[in-house]
């Protein structure tokens, strides 16, 4: 592979994951793995949860970057009951596809969406996701 499939706009991405906010809006956030499915196009064919460890309810910590620059450290859950809202948030967005020998191709990746506070707040920017 010589380029795996990225979004193509990030700002695209953190608008769509605003509109998609999936818990309470006072909630610290929540996070859910999983593996999407892009075609040669960049369109999301599939996207399906990855659980290694059902049921773990083992926490992941984040550093976030405030405003002003100073960082803190920021724990969210991860939560398959969240997939419909990364779910949602990905077949939002276009994706740049993957690569062999100079041809888009399809490919299938691991990925974590996070819904933290700053995810929902922030305004649109470039790829510091």
């Amino acid at each position: 592979m010589d380029r795996l499939p990225v979004p193509a706009d990030y700002a695209a991405m953190q608008a769509s994951m605003r509109r998609h906010w999936p818990t309470d809006p006072q909630a610290d956030g929540a996070s859910v793995t999983v593996d999407v499915s892009v075609d040669e196009a960049g369109h999301v064919t599939a996207v399906q949860p990855f659980t290694p460890f059902a049921n773990s309810g083992m926490p992941s910590r984040m550093v976030l970057r405030n405003r002003d620059g100073s960082e803190r450290m920021h724990e969210i859950r991860r939560d398959p009951g969240v997939f419909p809202a990364a779910e949602a948030v990905l077949r939002d967005v276009q994706f740049t596809p993957a690569m062999r020998d100079g041809e888009p191709v399809a490919h299938t990746f691991r990925m974590t969406i996070s819904f933290t506070p700053d995810s929902r707040s922030a305004p649109a920017r470039g790829p510091a996701m």
